[in-house]
């Protein structure tokens, strides 16, 4: 003789609750036009809801993505802190000197 058993039970014969799927679990999208700082747009679909953000730094003039333009920007004034605590660092030897000591070690193998 054939039993049938409910979807309900599980092999130890514990109850298993059956909760239904959620209809929409993915989050409402928008579509967001961002603004270069040059004035191109372009458009991507994103879950923030505000229309139109618009960059004052992105990749055309920013120091990282273009180190031959060599424009230093101390817009909050931390490259004039750090002079004012440091000094001014660009007569740094010692690094040098230490380059050339290595260079003058011969390796001596045996």
């Amino acid at each position: 003789m054939k039993s049938t058993v409910s979807r309900q039970f599980v092999r130890n014969s514990s109850f298993k609750a059956v909760h239904p799927r959620p209809i929409n679990i993915n989050p409402p999208t928008f579509l967001q036009t961002i603004v270069h700082s040059d004035g191109s747009t372009f458009r991507i679909k994103t879950t923030s809801p505000k229309s139109m953000i618009t960059l004052t730094k992105d990749t055309i003039n920013h120091s990282l993505w273009n180190p031959l333009s060599q424009v230093v920007d101390d817009e909050i004034g931390e490259l004039a802190k750090f002079e004012q605590r440091f000094g001014d660092l660009s007569g740094l030897d010692f690094v040098e000197a230490k380059e050339t000591k290595k260079e003058a070690k011969p390796n001596k193998k045996k």
